[in-house]
């Protein structure tokens, strides 16, 4: 019993739960905000202002554990891993102050909406993006858990943090958004606070340095800047996105937002965990001689998972959508847009996975260059399919162009693997046992949907526990026979 709680595959587990039930206070959180506020004026300045709070972190948030991580692992010496955090953060710091002194006219350029949007969305955006710089101070710390192998403390004060924040709401649901705005900023510097103060605990240390100049900061540098324009050009399909939302009709910002949100939930309860697990990993089994093998076994394994995840979304989310949102002044159509563009966002993920395991394996080497020109490359495309089907088919137009840029993400990413590390397995197999996975979806879609015909569940939570089981079953027992490889390697991990 005492190798079970040691193992790897517990603290998986253990993380992905944690991850869960913080998930699922998030959602109870929305959904109080859904019917309070519903695709008002207010939301839309609100998922709007967000959008560029999120634009300018997303800069920073994602290649700063990627580059501290290494350097944690492998115990180099400190005080240039400081000297570039005292560099990152000066820069984030005048970033921020910009935003807050030229809101106004940013606002109104970005969104070409009316005084009063602009007014409401200006207010909003000051406490928020200060609450975001100090939660993103805590991606250090959290970067520090990781290589300690503390993958679940950071999870657990996450989901504190976010419960405080569902408490004051309950007991204030006569709120304005400006309440709103200050209880969810409260929520933010709580996690800060209490991230830093653990982390100073386990032993983590920071000290201001200005070694500006030294070889080693300027190489660490080096490897940061490409995944800064990798994942933020990223971040700029994502604001486009919003940009596109504001020129549609009233209401579409705030569907776009939860349509996101849905997704983003499931990327960091599934892909965020696996990548805050299985990188330190990668970096540890880089130069053994079967890392491939253990690599490609492992990214088909967690695709696996993702594939399971999207048909379970087709198959409940529906009615999970309409117990969370529909209600209050959140209306049935506007329902329904959310589920079927977080239906879309859900299945390109399963794609995303795969990218960005491969991602992990390229800054392992110590190779951030190719992962930022694929990158900048797809986002562009991203930009333009999104503007194009936008104008054809409208709302959805947006989220598609996401998918169709992600899968011409992966293809590119998996030929530049080929051509500058090359396959040491047989990709082929890889490839098929990937397909396999894919395959299922439509399957196990069909059956559940053949049995939701035969049975009908009026009751949205029984639906959702009944239908859910099913395809939980149906999708693994269906592994086992054409795919058992995965299973086994989730097995194995130690």
């Amino acid at each position: 019993m005492s190798k079970l709680f040691k193992s790897g595959a517990f603290s998986l587990i253990l993380m992905i739960v944690l991850s869960l039930i913080t998930q699922v206070v998030t959602l109870l959180k929305t959904s109080i905000v859904a019917g309070i506020f519903g695709t008002s004026l207010g939301m839309d300045a609100f998922s709007f202002s967000n959008s560029i709070v999120v634009f300018i972190f997303g800069f920073v948030s994602a290649g700063l554990s990627t580059v501290i991580i290494p350097r944690y692992v492998k115990g180099e010496e400190k005080k240039y891993t400081d000297s570039f955090i005292t560099i990152i953060y000066s820069v984030l710091a005048f970033v921020v102050l910009f935003t807050i002194v030229g809101r106004h006219a940013l606002i109104g350029f970005l969104s070409n909406k009316e005084e009063q949007f602009v007014g409401i969305a200006s207010y909003i955006i000051v406490p928020l993006i200060i609450a975001s710089f100090f939660l993103s101070v805590a991606d250090i710390s959290i970067a520090f858990f990781q290589c300690k192998e503390h993958y679940n403390l950071p999870k657990l004060i996450n989901l504190i943090s976010q419960s405080i924040v569902v408490v004051l709401l309950w007991f204030k649901r006569d709120i304005s958004i400006y309440e709103y705005v200050l209880i969810i900023s409260l929520g933010m510097i709580l996690n800060f606070g209490f991230d830093v103060f653990f982390a100073l605990r386990l032993g983590w240390r920071y000290r201001p340095t200005f070694d500006f100049k030294s070889p080693e900061t300027k190489a660490i540098l080096k490897l940061f800047i490409p995944i800064i324009f990798s994942t933020g050009v990223y971040q700029i399909s994502l604001m486009v996105d919003s940009v596109i939302a504001t020129r549609l009709s009233s209401g579409f910002i705030t569907v776009l937002s939860y349509s996101n949100m849905i997704a983003a939930i499931v990327n960091t309860v599934l892909i965020g965990n696996l990548m805050n697990y299985c990188y330190p990993r990668i970096v540890r089994i880089i130069n053994q001689k079967n890392n491939q093998e253990i690599f490609w076994s492992e990214t088909a394994a967690f695709h696996m998972i993702m594939c399971l995840i999207v048909v379970g979304f087709f198959n409940v989310g529906r009615e999970a959508v309409y117990l969370l949102f529909y209600r209050g002044n959140f209306s049935l159509e506007s329902a329904n847009y959310v589920y079927i563009g977080a239906a879309i966002y859900i299945f390109g993920l399963q794609i995303d996975i795969i990218r960005n395991f491969v991602y992990r394996y390229f800054y392992a080497k110590g190779n951030t260059s190719t992962a930022a020109h694929n990158s900048i490359i797809v986002s562009v495309l991203n930009i333009v399919v999104s503007l194009i089907l936008v104008s054809i088919i409208g709302f959805y137009g947006i989220i598609i162009g996401t998918v169709i840029a992600s899968l011409f993400s992966l293809s590119i990413i998996l030929y530049q693997f080929s051509k500058k590390i090359g396959f040491d397995v047989d990709f082929k197999k890889v490839i098929l046992s990937l397909l396999k996975n894919v395959l299922l979806i439509p399957v196990v879609f069909y059956l559940v949907n053949v049995s939701k015909q035969l049975v009908s569940i009026t009751n949205n939570i029984l639906s959702i526990l009944i239908f859910g089981i099913e395809t939980v079953v149906l999708f693994l027992a269906l592994t086992i026979v054409i795919n058992k490889s995965t299973i086994d390697t989730i097995r194995s991990l130690k």
